[in-house]
Order: C-alpha cells, then structure tokens, then sequence
C-alpha cells in the first residue's frame, strides 16, 4: 500500500450525473484500491453548506472551497466563475504545503494557472486532465476559434501547460496536442474512457415496458457532437425498410438544442414522432435496464474540431453492457473497434449506411448479439478501470519520493 494522498480539485457537479463525474468517479476507485487517499474538492455547492463541512457518499469524502456561489442569479453566473478564479487561487495558497501531489480537472486556464502557482510556493506536483480539444466548445456550440477562443488557448497552452507536472490524456491526438506545449520534464498518461465491470441480470428485463425493438441513445443530443440529424435520417430509412415496430429511447428530456425543430420535422413528416420517446430523468439502475433491453445504440462522430481529439464515454457504456454499437470509422474509437467484429462501423453521417446497420442488427439478431458480446470483451480488457486506476495511481505518486 502506498498510504499517499492525492488532493483532486474538480469543476464539476458532485455528486453529479455528467460524464466528468462518472470518470473522476471510477478515477478515485481506482486510485483508493491503489492504497492512494483521494480528496476531493468542487468549488461551490448547489445550495449553501456550513463552512468547510466535509460530505461522503460511496466511501468517497468530498468538499468544497466556498460555502455558496457569490451571487445567485444566473445572469451573473461568469461573473461567479470570473471571481470563483482567485478565490480558488485562496483556497490553494492555504492547501499548499499540506499535500503530496494535486490533480486538476477542468476549470479554465485562468484558474488552472492561479492553483498552480499556490502550490508552487510549497513544491507540490500538479497534474490536470485533458480530455477535450480546449475551447472548442462553448454552451455545446461548436465553434471555429474566435479572437477570444484563440486568446484562451494561447494562453492555456503558453502558461498553464508550461507550468504543469504531468498531463492525463485520454486521446492520442490530445497527447500530441499537449507534447506540443509542455515542459521537457512534463510526463503524459494516456487513459482512454473508462467502464466498471457491473453485472446486467437478465432480471433487469423483467416487467419492462417495452416489447418491440428500439435503439438507445444516452447523453447529449447535439448535432457537432452526436451528428444526431443524421441519425435520426437513419431511423426513418430503415423504418421504411421493415415492418417491425421500430422504436428510438431516448433517456432524459427533450432538449432545447438549435436542431430539436428539424429532428421533429424530419418524425413528423415521416409519420415517425410517436416512436421517438423521451424517458425524462431517470436512476441508474433504470439506465441498466435500457441498456440490458436495448437492441441497438448508435454512436455517430461527426469529424470536427472537437470529435477528433475526444472520446466519448457513452461508447464504453454501450459496450460494457454488451449492446451492438453502430459507430463512426473516425477518431480515437477506430483504434480499438472493428467492424463486424465488436462493432459495426459506418462513415460519419452516412444515413444511409448506418439505416443499413440498422436493419442488419433487427433481421440477423444471434450474429448481433455475438458482436455485442465481444465489444464487451473489448471494453473489459481496454478500457476496465482497475487497470488504469494502477497506472494512474503509480503516475501521480511515483514521482514523490
């Protein structure tokens, strides 16, 4: 047992329900099965909290570094993250010197480079994940760089990358990113998304509600992240192509998102709207059942300044439950999926070719399902976190003694 402790500053919801949380959470199981104390600190609470009161759920304690926001209204939310930068920067200057090593994940460069210089008073190693191209994304909006997005990343990648100890990546074309910019001493880890070993009972199935086929989709519904139009043409091709009662889940509400009028033009003019059904919030364990049930899901990645650098964490998902996944030949998932073996593969945003996939899955079920089962596989022996969480655990203590 290593008995070293790793202060994990997180810009997130926690607990929360976001694909950052799943992966920090599977980070901090793995590193506590690692013998490395995980402390983890978000910046503001939901609601207000007595000061410096410590949480815990799952055997996991958490804090915060403020007891509330500064203001709570949301018109004055950047104002919050603005001053939330070096109240964080106090926060850190009081920390520093009482840890061993400090892993930052997310938070602006602005903030990122304040924490880092606190601990630099005291010699604690930084460390900060990197799983997104930075600033390519702004509210779920893709954007070519603007003047202030370039500002941002210059100044991400000539200050704070320069600083940093060690960089978690979860792609090869962000390790190529950050290589770009680091110091010479700087290490990169490579840890690609991560899933859990859970058990899907055939009991899951038992009183569900829906009996005829459907695709799942989890997570977000956006057009540059998802190519979700796409998909949606590919749903009504192959509804055209067979009588069986096709249906689309998908698990949330249904989102205000700048394609939501077309994707109901393309239903309704296709006579389809009825068998697109939203779940609107749902557990986990709910969430277990639709994959366990589902027949298919589909995971198209439109190549863009995003997509090409991330990895998206419902891919794992899908595989871990042994679902047959249709996904883009593109980006990092090309390096660990074959088509026809433990996945099928498509061209992004080829409606035509994924309808085809489609129908292929409803009318060869056995070969689907045999394709399922070795994504699975695939996504224990790649992506299992146990394993990661060693490598982690060694990455962020290792260079301490």
């Amino acid at each position: 047992m290593n008995n070293k402790k790793v202060l994990i500053l997180f810009d997130g919801k926690f607990p929360g329900e976001s694909a950052a949380y799943s992966r920090i959470i599977k980070y901090i199981k793995g590193l506590q099965e690692n013998g490395v104390q995980a402390q983890i600190v978000s910046p503001v609470p939901s609601k207000k909290i007595i000061k410096n009161q410590v949480f815990e759920k799952d055997d996991i304690s958490y804090s915060y570094m403020k007891d509330s926001p500064f203001f709570n209204h949301i018109l004055v939310n950047r104002i919050n993250i603005f001053l939330m930068s070096f109240y964080a920067f106090y926060y850190c200057l009081k920390q520093s010197g009482n840890q061993e090593s400090v892993f930052i994940y997310g938070f602006g460069w602005l903030s990122k480079f304040l924490m880092i210089i606190a601990f630099r008073f005291s010699y604690e190693k930084v460390f900060i994940e990197v799983n997104e191209n930075p600033y390519s994304m702004e509210d779920f909006r893709l954007k070519r760089l603007t003047f202030i997005s370039t500002c941002n990343r210059w100044m991400l990648f000539n200050t704070v990358f320069r600083l940093v100890d060690g960089f978690v990546v979860i792609s090869d074309k962000l390790e190529q990113l950050v290589s770009n910019y680091k110091k010479k001493s700087a290490t990169v880890l490579k840890i690609p998304i991560l899933v859990e070993a859970v058990e899907y009972p055939l009991s899951l199935k038992d009183a569900f509600p829906e009996t005829d086929p459907f695709i799942i989709h989890t997570g977000s519904i956006y057009e540059q992240k998802d190519g979700i139009i796409s998909v949606f043409k590919a749903f009504v091709k192959a509804s055209s192509k067979t009588d069986r009662n096709i249906r689309f889940i998908i698990t949330g509400t249904k989102s205000k998102i700048p394609q939501q009028k077309e994707i109901d033009t393309i239903l309704s003019k296709n006579g389809l709207k009825e068998r697109v059904i939203y779940t609107g919030p749902i557990n986990e364990e709910e969430l277990k059942r639709y994959r366990k049930c589902c027949t298919m899901a589909i995971v198209n990645r439109p190549e863009n300044f995003q997509n090409d650098y991330n990895f998206p964490t419902k891919l794992g998902e899908y595989l871990i439950a042994g679902v047959p996944v249709i996904a883009s030949n593109s980006g990092e998932m090309v390096k660990y999926l074959t088509d026809g073996e433990n996945a099928f593969l498509v061209e992004p945003n080829d409606s035509e070719a994924i309808a085809q996939r489609i129908i292929f899955i409803l009318e060869n079920s056995d070969k689907a399902k045999a394709i399922g089962e070795r994504g699975r596989m695939l996504a224990l022996k790649h992506f299992n976190y146990k394993n990661h969480g060693k490598r982690l655990s060694s990455f962020l203590t290792g260079s301490i003694d």
